[in-house]
């Protein structure tokens, strides 16, 4: 009896392990269900690269836009070149300098309007001119620097008489030794901008009988053309001492002095005037 139950304990326990293969194997699909995951984990790659493929094509867009950007910085940079010819000439159409040539890819064209000895812009000039607007020539226009003076001498006077008659003031008279005297500081202003003379002396001396006023003055460029404006500078001169402050108006508006003078005088690069006044 003993060796029966033992029998069949043994057999139970052959049969019971011939059978775990079989669980085991019944994982199998589990496994596959693992490489299915595995498989999905690799379309998720996939996935994930094609993620990385549309990061990839961004990127490229990306890359490729970058690349359009700089093809139009280059092509902003690289414009085809123009090019504008300059002519110099006085009012009266005479070459008074040589021509010059002037090229850009882009940039504007700076300082065309040159200064040039012994004249002045007898039309205003922007300092640039952008590449957009570039003519293929231009013809900057000058006037010597003498012209304008005498009218500019004259509107000033004018203006300043007028003025002082409204005032209930007298018109000043002019005296030729005068105007040689506001001529000689007009000039001496160029180079030092001071009632104190280069030679130490000065018209503004306490009980010298004279007066001394100095501006340097806007030059007025008006009308359809924009062309220096000789009258207009000349009154402008002498408004704006009238209105700058109490001492240059007190001047200009004295009672003592008989004579008045005005220069003006234009370099190149610079204008100055002196008005003087005498007993």
């Amino acid at each position: 009896m003993k060796k029966l139950i033992l029998f069949s304990i043994l057999l139970l326990t052959l049969i019971f392990f011939t059978k775990s293969p079989a669980v085991v194997n019944a994982d199998g699909p589990n496994q596959d269900d693992g490489n299915q995951i595995t498989s999905t984990a690799t379309a998720d790659n996939g996935s994930d690269a094609s993620q990385n493929q549309v990061s990839d094509d961004n990127n490229n867009s990306s890359s490729n836009q970058t690349d359009d950007g700089d093809s139009s910085d280059n092509d902003q940079q690289a414009q085809p070149t123009k090019t504008m010819v300059i002519h110099y000439q006085s009012i009266d159409g005479k070459q008074i300098s040589n021509d010059q040539t002037v090229s850009t890819n882009g940039d504007p064209i700076y300082g065309f309007a040159k200064s040039i000895k012994g004249y002045i812009n007898y039309y205003y000039y922007p300092d640039s001119i952008s590449y957009d607007s570039l003519p293929t020539s231009m013809t900057v226009k000058y006037v010597k620097n003498t012209v304008p003076v005498k009218q500019m001498n004259q509107a000033y006077l004018k203006y300043l008489n007028t003025y002082r008659r409204k005032m209930g003031l007298k018109s000043f008279k002019t005296a030729p030794n005068l105007n040689q005297r506001a001529q000689v500081r007009a000039r001496e202003l160029q180079t030092k901008f001071d009632h104190t003379r280069p030679n130490g002396t000065s018209y503004n001396t306490k009980n010298s009988g004279y007066g001394e006023v100095m501006l340097s003055p806007t030059l007025i460029y008006s009308g359809p053309g924009k062309s220096l404006n000789y009258k207009a500078t000349g009154q402008n001169a002498a408004r704006t001492l009238l209105t700058e402050d109490a001492l240059h108006r007190d001047t200009l508006l004295n009672k003592w002095a008989n004579y008045a003078a005005v220069a003006f005088y234009i370099s190149d690069n610079a204008v100055t005037m002196c008005g003087l006044f005498k007993l």
